[in-house]
């Protein structure tokens, strides 16, 4: 028995031909992948560019160094029995302060997380003895006080400093010292 030759036929057309590759699916895919990562880092970028944490100081070396100095002005204000309560009124600011008599005192009130609401104000001295006011709005939120002396009353009062953290929607009032 004899095999008989199988016989293709070359022009045979129903054996379709194979489809470019940007017509296919796997291609795109695995490009879409880096592409979107790519997309995603440009835009992770621009946030950070543009929204930029000021939370963290820049000269946070001389924090450090500076905090003997800090811890000085707060113990200057301990020994000086400064005392007193500070009031967020509806627009206004009111400090009753004993221990010491100035005519006028810093307040400064750091927001927690954002530097652009800090407010630093004057506090000037009242009629009243020691009562000091300013006509300042200062939201009823969380704040980090921080009250000073003015540069002119360093040399007669001292370098002194009182700090606290108070959450105002709580309470209007913040007390420190010992009263």
């Amino acid at each position: 028995m004899s095999a008989q030759p199988v016989r293709v036929d070359l022009l045979d057309l129903s054996i379709k031909p194979e489809k470019a590759w940007y017509r296919q699916f796997w291609p795109w895919f695995l490009i879409i992948l880096p592409a979107s990562v790519v997309v995603a880092c440009l835009f992770t970028i621009k946030l950070a560019i543009q929204y930029g944490d000021t939370v963290v100081r820049d000269d946070y070396y001389k924090d450090g160094l500076a905090i003997n100095e800090s811890i000085a002005r707060d113990r200057l204000a301990i020994s000086l029995g400064l005392s007193g309560v500070l009031e967020i009124a509806q627009e206004e600011i009111i400090l009753q302060l004993s221990g010491i008599d100035i005519d006028a005192v810093s307040a400064t009130f750091h927001h927690p997380f954002d530097a652009d609401l800090d407010i630093t104000t004057l506090l000037v001295k009242t009629e009243s003895e020691g009562f000091y006011r300013s006509n300042q709005f200062v939201q009823k939120q969380r704040w980090y006080v921080e009250l000073t002396p003015l540069a002119e009353d360093v040399l007669s009062a001292g370098d002194w400093k009182i700090q606290a953290e108070q959450d105002f929607r709580n309470s209007s009032f913040l007390v420190f010292g010992e009263r």
